[in-house]
């Protein structure tokens, strides 16, 4: 994902956490709902996950299958939740040397506060901001050394301040 600017980044992982919302409410695996798309299941896997950007031929055959409309995905929440993360984005960008002011049992309360109010798992966690699941271990059990892009993923989807974490 790191050929894409951060702006990008974002609006897809947004757009995966709303294909993975809509398919699990249709009760649908990620096996399932790509046979119905007639679609790879790794490409719609990498899809849910942000790691791709897709080509509209893709995307439409995933709104068929979810029968959503274009407009009815892209709605005013949607865009709402992007245009606040990415301000939030540009107000909270870190350096290499602002990771070593992060306090990571802050860091680490804050991703089980997430994860337990959610109800979400260590491996849901990492989907939704493509950080392998033994980097949020590591990170949650204060084992892992800490980098800007890791901290940027987090605070994204955590919705947390920087100056919440740091020393």
């Amino acid at each position: 994902m790191n050929q894409f600017n951060k702006e990008t980044q974002v609006f897809m992982m947004l757009v995966g956490q709303k294909l993975n919302r809509l398919r699990t409410e249709f009760n649908y695996s990620i096996t399932e709902f790509s046979y119905i798309c007639s679609i790879e299941r790794n490409g719609y896997s990498h899809l849910e996950k942000g790691v791709i950007n897709p080509n509209m031929d893709l995307f439409i055959k995933v709104l068929r299958g979810l029968d959503v409309k274009p407009y009815e995905f892209f709605d005013t929440e949607f865009y709402e939740g992007y245009y606040r993360r990415i301000s939030y984005l540009k107000k909270n960008s870190i350096s290499g040397r602002e990771c070593k002011k992060i306090n990571r049992r802050k860091l680490a309360h804050f991703m089980r506060m997430y994860r337990k109010e959610y109800k979400i798992s260590q491996q849901t966690l990492a989907e939704l901001t493509n950080i392998k699941r033994s980097a949020i271990n590591g990170l949650e059990n204060r084992r892992l050394k800490i980098y800007p892009e890791m901290i940027e993923k987090l605070a994204i989807v955590l919705e947390i301040e920087l100056s919440d974490i740091k020393y």
